[in-house]
């Protein structure tokens, strides 16, 4: 006899992005029992509940959007439990895995958080007396830069002559081998200082 079950459960799931969440496994399956009509839905219901938890414990780093994937392997977990108390699943449909309500809380909060966080801060505004803490500051700064130079009192260190600057051969005198800017020929190190 065929007997449309309606199966519903919430499981704790390992998210990527929003960590340890519950998540909303549901559905609808067609079986065919010889039990009755209430021992054979109650078998089904609590089969599928079982498949669904299986399958979630071996799901890791990975979205609950993408939770999809795997209906697969809970029909597949499903038809193998049903098969052992000698139910049939004939068919099955899943409705959209959505986080329970607490979860759902959480995960908007963290959106929002996410979206705070990623935007950037207005500037504050500078306190009416930091502004006129910084009118005073430039308009000093304006009249120290246009009032002359006042002489100094301190004595003024005398500056160090520039040392002289070499007067090297562009050919070395003894080989002409070509001068590098070096004081000495790279080919046979003879002196390249004019005299």
């Amino acid at each position: 006899m065929q007997h449309d079950v309606r199966f519903s459960t919430v499981v704790p799931f390992e998210d990527e992005k929003y960590r340890f969440i519950y998540i909303h496994v549901g559905g609808t399956m067609t079986i065919e029992a010889e039990d009755s009509n209430a021992a054979a839905s109650g078998i089904a219901d609590a089969s599928a509940k079982s498949a669904v938890s299986t399958v979630v414990m071996g799901v890791k780093g990975e979205s609950y959007e993408n939770f999809s994937s795997h209906f697969g392997a809970i029909v597949e977990a499903l038809n193998n439990d049903l098969k052992g108390k000698n139910i049939a699943l004939l068919s099955i449909s899943f409705d959209a895995v959505t986080p329970d309500e607490a979860s759902a809380a959480r995960i908007k909060a963290m959106q929002n958080q996410f979206s705070a966080s990623a935007a950037p801060a207005p500037a504050a505004a500078p306190a009416p007396n930091d502004m006129q803490k910084m009118l005073e500051q430039a308009n000093a700064m304006a009249a120290a830069a246009a009032a002359p130079a006042a002489p100094s009192a301190a004595p003024v260190a005398p500056v160090a002559p520039a040392a002289p600057q070499l007067n090297l051969m562009k050919f070395c005198g003894r080989c002409g081998s070509p001068g590098n800017g070096k004081k000495f020929c790279t080919n046979c190190g003879s002196s390249l200082i004019r005299s």
